[in-house]
């Protein structure tokens, strides 16, 4: 995909390969912005109960940014998701970041002592337990709300990961983290349209 014409430049990188070279970084909401531009009504989402466009993911996702903000997110806040897999799940997670939060989803087979202890760790502004995902997208039907104004070094979400030997620690991912990773992942697994990635983690 090609970055999108709002892409940031930051000057070089410490450590000596390309330094003075000069890269471009989008955020999460310029390269879904871009999408919905250039791809529409094609699957952006597939499930086995129904295929979702990138236009109507991105209508979905401002959404989901209005109801949150209604909840009284603000920008920085952060957001701690447990819910099975869904386009809901997907909704919520990229709307918490187009509100300038700070998603994290996590496990929803993860038992109350251990949700306790993200929500202790995390402080989120706003827990989403399960079908309260879904209860939240209902709550707006249309929305053009604009994405907040964040930059792509910026933290766009936390990841915990699995506390296999101890606690389980929240990884801070930046924006660009996320749109390289997604601009240079069908190079790297050979993936063309209209082939699919079929995501069964939780």
């Amino acid at each position: 995909m090609r970055r999108p014409g709002g892409a940031h430049g930051v000057q070089g990188c410490p450590g000596g390969a390309g330094l003075g070279r000069r890269l471009s970084f989008a955020t999460v909401p310029e390269l879904l912005a871009s999408a919905e531009q250039h791809f529409g009504d094609a699957p952006a989402i597939v499930t086995t109960q129904r295929s979702e466009s990138f236009r109507e993911l991105a209508r979905a996702t401002r959404s989901a940014a209005m109801a949150l903000r209604r909840r009284g997110l603000d920008r920085g806040d952060r957001v701690l998701m447990a819910a099975a897999n869904s386009p809901s799940l997907i909704h919520v997670w990229l709307g918490a970041i187009w509100a300038g939060g700070i998603p994290a989803a996590v496990n929803p087979e993860l038992t109350a002592s251990e949700i306790d202890y993200l929500r202790e760790h995390l402080r989120p502004a706003v827990t989403l337990l399960n079908g309260e995902v879904e209860a939240l997208e209902s709550t707006v039907t249309e929305s053009d709300t604009p994405a907040a104004a964040v930059e792509p070094l910026e933290v766009a979400a936390i990841v915990y990961t699995s506390g296999t030997t101890s606690r389980p620690k929240g990884v801070m991912v930046r924006h660009a983290a996320y749109t390289e990773t997604g601009a240079s992942f069908p190079g790297w697994m050979g993936l063309k349209s209209p082939q699919r990635l079929f995501v069964c983690l939780p």
